[in-house]
């Protein structure tokens, strides 16, 4: 994801560190001794990143300074989003049917979390954990969220109303979200979503 400084920005999960990429392709370290699973990027610098293992949402200022701004209700934070406005943070939640809305405050801690967008769920899942595979976010110009998960990419609008599900056939990825633009407006009529210009798309940070 680029940030407003035009670098690169990664999550090496097995590294355990965020990192960033000039234009000419120099590595810098942001922040170490941390295992992100995917990272979000505001305007003024501030990377809000997830930590499904430790259940925790994390802030790093353009410092590098590190804290903890959420910590346990989630029960595996995984693909994170700032709203176009950038009032609130958006955080889908790998181990269950929920994606979370927190509102961002001036000093970029969050509060008033909460489970918002409801999230279909794979035939017999009722029968063991509850786990809708909720991975990357999406958000486009008009609020409109599209979340990678289990039964296929699914889309939702800012008052938290179901659109639809375009059903894949095997589960959607962190990068299929990113793609689902293209795929709405290509397969929209016949899936029943509605067509969307995918010019619409933005990973926001």
């Amino acid at each position: 994801m680029f940030g407003p400084d035009g670098r690169l920005y990664a999550a090496q999960k097995a590294r355990k560190r965020l990192v960033a990429y000039s234009p000419e392709g120099k590595e810098s370290l942001v922040v170490d001794a941390v295992s992100p699973e995917d990272l979000a990027i505001s305007s003024q610098g501030r990377i809000y990143f997830t930590d499904p293992g430790a259940r925790r949402i994390w802030l790093t200022d353009s410092k590098g300074n590190k804290r903890v701004v959420h910590e346990g209700r989630i029960v595996s934070p995984s693909g994170i989003r700032v709203s176009p406005d950038e009032s609130a943070l958006l955080v889908a939640d790998n181990g269950s049917r929920w994606v979370w809305s927190f509102q961002i405050r001036p000093d970029g801690s969050l509060s008033n979390g909460e489970p918002y967008h409801h999230l279909e769920l794979p035939d017999g899942v009722e029968d063991g954990p509850i786990r809708s595979g909720a991975a990357g976010l999406v958000m486009d110009a008009d609020g409109f969220l599209y979340t990678a998960t289990k039964l296929g990419i699914q889309s939702g609008s800012s008052s938290a109303v179901r659109i639809c599900t375009l059903y894949t056939w095997r589960p959607a990825t962190q990068s299929s979200a990113g793609a689902c633009a293209v795929t709405v407006s290509f397969r929209g009529s016949r899936s029943g979503c509605p067509s969307r210009s995918c010019s619409n798309l933005r990973s926001r940070g």
